[in-house]
């Protein structure tokens, strides 16, 4: 992985990264999927020549470690190499897919359709292909013809976890404290203080743990606070929280991504044992999931700040 030396703090596990491209300087910039996709069209024709082999960097990794299989995410270009390692050395391939598209989000769009069949091939080649959720697994079987299976996201056996909701959940709920935690994309902060705007006309208050900042959005009424680490988050959540607000993109372009999409952080708000309202769509992945588990949280199909209000005071 990219950065893995410095940025990625697994103890015990051995760590190896791709040598720099020279184009990476291009990649935030305007000319950045240009580069993407000449870097990686580039490295698919040095795989052709080695008659489908990964890099020397990748196969020297694990030269003396003679792995019996390899795990890959469906993330940018990843998997490219681990199928090429995969393919050389025989040994079984299996694909983890969270975010729909990001394997070909950083071609230019004229050969996205070409990234798709790479990966594809990938998806195909994968003795295990496991995704997030129910609809994406069975959306990927009708695009690339085979199953798959679903691996929801999970806690660790050391996660904080409660099992019985807090006193006050039973208690009549006036002036909520109403908690969202994760991060925040595009017009996501507009939206949120349209709610907050709309919940403290009632006394409600709405509280944003995120590692995203609003760009140019002065918050009328939202309060954001730093991140925290989730065994701590699922405690604070748990101690001071009335409800948990999960908000989904409604943003027509986001349409793709949000019906296969499960939300991880649903795995810190059952963890918190307290009430989750869901704001999403009717066509999200969450509410396919809420279908079979009604007692899992409230919905909502609309994210504007009066109908999230009226929900917050049924509550």
């Amino acid at each position: 992985t990219p950065d893995a030396v410095e940025g990625c703090p697994l103890p015990g596990v051995r760590k190896s990264e791709p040598p720099r491209s020279k184009l990476a300087r291009l990649w935030h910039t305007r000319f950045g999927k240009h580069a993407m996709s000449l870097d990686t069209l580039r490295q698919i024709a040095s795989m052709k020549a080695r008659c489908g082999a990964a890099p020397a960097w990748l196969r020297k990794s694990v030269g003396d470690f003679r792995p019996e299989a390899v795990l890959t995410a469906g993330i940018a270009g990843a998997w490219i190499h681990a199928a090429g390692l995969g393919a050389h050395l025989s040994i079984p391939l299996h694909m983890i897919v969270h975010d729909d598209g990001h394997y070909a989000y950083f071609w230019l769009p004229v050969l996205q359709p070409y990234g798709e069949r790479l990966f594809g091939r990938a998806y195909r080649q994968s003795v295990s292909r496991l995704c997030i959720s129910a609809p994406m697994e069975r959306e990927y079987e009708r695009r690339f013809g085979v199953k798959g299976e679903v691996l929801l996201p999970s806690r660790g056996r050391d996660s904080v976890f409660f099992r019985d909701p807090p006193p006050r959940v039973a208690a009549p709920l006036e002036k909520a404290k109403i908690f969202y935690a994760g991060s925040v994309y595009g017009q996501g902060f507009a939206v949120l203080d349209e709610i907050a705007v709309a919940l403290r006309t009632k006394g409600h208050r709405l509280v944003v743990y995120s590692p995203s900042t609003p760009s140019t959005l002065r918050p009328r009424a939202l309060e954001i606070r730093e991140p925290l680490p989730s065994g701590e988050l699922v405690r604070r959540l748990h101690e001071e929280a009335d409800v948990l607000l999960l908000l989904t993109s409604f943003a027509p372009e986001n349409r793709k991504v949000v019906a296969t999409l499960f939300p991880s952080k649903m795995v810190d708000y059952t963890a918190s044992a307290v009430p989750v309202l869901v704001a999403a769509p009717e066509y999200a992945c969450v509410v396919d999931s809420l279908r079979g588990r009604p007692h899992a949280g409230r919905l909502v199909t609309s994210d504007r700040g009066a109908d999230v209000l009226a929900a917050v005071e049924e509550l």
